[in-house]
Order: structure tokens, then sequence, then C-alpha cells
């Protein structure tokens, strides 16, 4: 579960950027109703492998593995975001 947005400073959409950003983000993980993890990620276009391990690692077992992990929505040039508008979307 997502709990929080700690800072977004992605390049936003149709802007070109020296720098492509990253997304720092807390999650929690729950387990029979309890949370048994809380921590802190930081998805840059670098680490995506090992934010993909981490979540793969604490998800139910599945026939198709977990590919891609994003944080929702992207930012866009000239608008802001709210933080509960904010998701993570899994991609197998």
């Amino acid at each position: 579960m997502l709990i929080k947005i700690i800072n977004d400073s992605r390049c936003p959409e149709n802007v070109q950027c020296i720098w492509a950003g990253e997304v720092q983000f807390e999650v929690a993980v729950y387990e029979n109703s309890k949370i048994t993890e809380q921590t802190q990620l930081t998805l840059t276009p670098q680490n995506q492998s090992e934010i993909v391990a981490w979540f793969a690692n604490r998800l139910p077992k599945t026939d198709k593995p977990l590919k891609t992990v994003w944080v929702l929505p992207y930012p866009k040039d000239g608008t802001s975001v709210n933080l509960s508008d904010y998701m993570i979307k899994l991609g197998y």
C-alpha cells in the first residue's frame, strides 16, 4: 500500500531535462490486515529492476513475473499533482 510520496523530481512529460529524476515514496506491506513492513523506496530509471524485485518478493506468487513498477500519475509541465492522486501500478 502506498503510504505517501516523499519527493517527485521526475522530468515532466514533453520537457527536455538533463536528469531523468526520481520519485521517492513510502510503502507498507500488510499480512492478515497487519503491517509487517514499512519502508521508503526511491525509483529511478537505473534501479527499476531492484524495485521490481523488492515488490516481487512481497507479493503473492503468480505464473506471470512482475516486470515493471510505476508511480502514477507522471508529472506534466505546468500542472501539480495532489498527493491523494498518486498510486503504484504493477506491470506483469
